[in-house]
């Protein structure tokens, strides 16, 4: 595991730590198509799939 942190200052002086970003797991997304419309009743069968994808994982 990496030891080094990263550390962020204000303009005021005030030091902040920032979290130790290789702890954190990426989480990947699933991209929506480009032509993809929310509310056209035409894409409804596509956005409930992708919503039943997400509680899968």
């Amino acid at each position: 595991m990496r030891k080094w942190q990263f550390f962020g200052k204000f303009d005021d002086g005030k030091t902040i730590l920032l979290r130790m970003f290789a702890c954190f797991h990426i989480k990947r997304h699933r991209l929506i198509y480009g032509n993809a419309n929310p509310f056209d009743m035409a894409w409804d069968k596509y956005f409930v799939n992708r919503l039943r994808f997400k509680y899968v994982i």
